[in-house]
């Protein structure tokens, strides 16, 4: 049976964290989202936070692998960065020339390492 797990990002305060509860709460005017979060709640209105799912996978420390990852595959002399995309139905690893990485990230995951995330370190896919 498949888990599913959030972690957002709030711009405002430059952070990711993982909720322990997350839902949509609409008003006649606008819909804001509430999110409860190690004990605190937080009303956010549209578009204040991005959601990042759980790919249902972990890198080879172990630490489990969200949509928008940049990850590090292991690959020789050559190891690409990679942003982990939902895409044609399935999570895929994209490299930075629009490579594929997808079949590591399913069958070698001791090769994948995480490296930040697109929201908070964008500069490792700068390269």
């Amino acid at each position: 049976m498949r888990e599913f797990k959030f972690r957002v990002f709030y711009p405002e305060y430059g952070q990711s964290q993982k909720p322990t509860m997350l839902y949509s709460k609409d008003y006649p005017t606008h819909g804001d989202l509430l999110m409860i979060a190690e004990s605190d709640l937080l009303v956010l209105g549209p578009g204040s936070l991005m959601i990042m799912q759980y790919t249902g996978l972990k890198d080879k420390n172990g630490i489990e692998i969200f949509e928008d990852d940049i990850i590090e595959v292991a690959n020789g002399d050559n190891n690409p960065i990679c942003k982990v995309e939902w895409l044609l139905g399935q999570w895929c690893l994209m490299d930075e020339i629009g490579g594929s990485w997808t079949r590591q990230l399913y069958h070698q995951p001791d090769r994948l390492e995480i490296k930040g995330n697109i929201f908070e370190h964008k500069h490792l896919l700068e390269k």
